[in-house]
């Protein structure tokens, strides 16, 4: 039982917990699927994350590492807090619903996804082993896509035909609902293809692994086309541009800066004289994108502008604590984690909300700017993918991804500053 007090024991199951956050569900989803058991699959796998959330809370406690709270953390402790307090007001007491949720459901899986994992990861974070858990973030989310790309091929075929629609998952029973909805073949996709140009970008260490940043980056980007989903497809672009934009900034030249802005504009006027519209409604994740812009263009019925709209409009009605968790559009979130700050908690939770994302920044320029480990790369574009896919798509509620990979980037800044060397 002595492994039960190891440090090495506790960090590897909290590195299990992030990962299975991460890329777990898609995993599930398709052995659910291979044995035919439908969304039972996913029961299962929401309750293995709890019950590993309670080992590792089981862990904390026989190991003492609830006794001190790093500093650092204290923003987000008090913002998921207000985020708390938010959703139990409105949910228990004015009866706001999320979405066509179950009351019940909402609370107990908001209470999972955000305040039991942040207030536990908040002390624990110190104990990660990041290189563990880089390394075995690359190899499940590869993993999760393999899978995922087997069963279209097996399930569609492989040809052209297949990028004219949004793959999607339905139960074998005919009820509504289905398994896996298009945007998770997207985000597993953008997830594997920032993964594999981190590496070939900032990876020294290549050697014989380049050919498999290569042939992962092929693989993500066919499950991101797959996936037919605008805000994956617009979030790759801007991933693509943030890491090449660094590699270049890295050079400390402003000769190498100029080249990047100017190779940029070059690829993006010869896409927009070479390729036409036609060409790209071809493939239905562009023309979703060219719909989108389309519609904004000329004023016309795009609900996400409406959300936005609806997130502001509530946000200025309550500036100081904000109104409700969800907006008066479709009672669903703001798909942009800082209008959704606002629209939720106001001027009051965006402050320490603020402070959470400086730090993030601040451990961004610490480590990528400088010299990244490679061990970790995977850690620091996973949180890049998931942070810039906020601005258009996600919630603060249900995302946990998003909380566990900011977290993990400042825990790993901070111990890298004091060790003054990656920690392992």
């Amino acid at each position: 039982m002595s492994f039960l007090f190891s440090n090495k024991h506790l960090s590897h199951i909290a590195s299990i917990y992030i990962i299975s956050i991460i890329c777990g569900f898609p995993i599930s989803a398709f052995w659910s699927v291979m044995i035919g058991i439908d969304s039972m699959g996913s029961y299962i796998y929401r309750v293995l994350c709890i019950l590993l959330l309670a080992y590792l809370f089981f862990l904390g406690i026989l190991q003492k590492k609830f006794t001190k709270l790093p500093r650092y953390t204290l923003p987000i402790l008090i913002f998921s807090f207000i985020i708390y307090v938010r959703v139990m007001v409105d949910v228990l007491v004015r009866g706001i619903k999320f979405y066509e949720q179950e009351d019940s459901f909402f609370i107990l899986f908001f209470i999972h996804n955000t305040i039991s994992a942040v207030f536990i990861f908040c002390f624990l974070l110190e104990s990660i082993d990041f290189s563990f858990l880089g390394k075995w973030l690359f190899i499940s989310l590869l993993i999760s896509n393999l899978q995922l790309l087997y069963y279209v091929i097996n399930e569609f075929g492989f040809s052209p035909a297949i990028f004219q629609t949004r793959i999607v998952v339905n139960k074998s029973d005919e009820t509504e609902g289905f398994i896996l909805n298009p945007i998770t073949f997207a985000l597993v996709g953008q997830q594997l293809t920032a993964i594999s140009i981190g590496h070939l970008l900032f990876n020294k260490d290549l050697k014989v692994k380049k050919y498999l940043y290569y042939i992962s980056f092929v693989i993500g980007f066919i499950l991101l086309l797959l996936g037919g989903s605008r805000g994956p497809i617009l979030n790759m672009v801007l991933v693509i541009s943030f890491f090449l934009f660094v590699k270049n900034f890295k050079a400390n030249s402003l000769k190498n800066l100029l080249k990047y802005f100017a190779t940029t504009t070059i690829i993006i006027v010869t896409l927009i004289i070479f390729i036409d519209n036609e060409t790209l409604e071809n493939i239905e994740a562009f023309r979703r994108v060219i719909t989108t812009i389309d519609n904004i263009n000329n004023t016309d019925n795009e609900e996400r502008v409406f959300e936005y709209s609806a997130a502001w409009s509530q946000f200025l009605q309550s500036p100081l604590i904000g109104d409700q968790f969800v907006n008066n559009f479709d009672s669903y979130h703001a798909h942009n984690i800082f209008l959704e700050v606002l629209m939720a908690t106001g001027l009051i939770g965006a402050f320490f909300f603020f402070f959470f994302i400086r730090d993030y920044f601040k451990a961004l320029y610490k480590v990528l700017f400088v010299d990244i480990p490679p061990s970790i790369l995977s850690i620091y574009a996973i949180s890049i993918t998931i942070f810039l896919l906020g601005l258009t798509s996600g919630t603060l509620y249900l995302n946990l991804d998003l909380w566990l990979s900011l977290l993990a980037v400042i825990g790993y800044s901070k111990s890298y500053q004091q060790n003054s060397f990656p920690l392992t």
